[in-house]
């Protein structure tokens, strides 16, 4: 995806998936260490203590969007793509949200159909 490097999907409680861009594939990972999930954990609330109020945020190179379930956050490599990150992330995190807290498998599935269907990516690689 042109623009965007990383990509943060979180419940309110911690992370969920991981997704890295390069050359139009994409790499899932969807699970973590125990150091990870608390950074995670720390990163939600940090998140939520700073953008009180608000469902878009850009700050530097990250910018995010705050859904009713789902919250995601995007590293853009180049900051001309923030508004389109932004709309994109909107999306992604709307239709999660539709679906509504539920197992990972089905979280990953939706999320590769989006990620297909939006971004065009070329392959989809899930790391377990």
């Amino acid at each position: 995806m042109k623009g965007l490097e990383l990509l943060y999907i979180f419940d309110y409680g911690g992370p969920i998936l991981v997704i890295s861009f390069n050359n139009g594939y994409a790499r899932i990972f969807r699970k973590f260490n125990d150091s990870n999930i608390i950074n995670g954990m720390a990163t939600v609330a940090g998140l939520l203590r700073r953008v009180k109020g608000t469902k878009f945020f850009a700050v530097n190179r990250y910018v995010g969007y705050l859904g009713k379930h789902f919250i995601g956050v995007g590293f853009v490599n180049d900051v001309r793509y923030r508004v389109f990150v932004i709309g994109f992330l909107k999306r992604l995190i709307s239709k999660l949200d539709n679906i509504g807290i539920s197992m990972i498998d089905l979280i990953v599935e939706k999320t590769i159909d989006h990620l297909k269907r939006e971004v065009r990516v070329k392959s989809v690689e899930v790391i377990e």
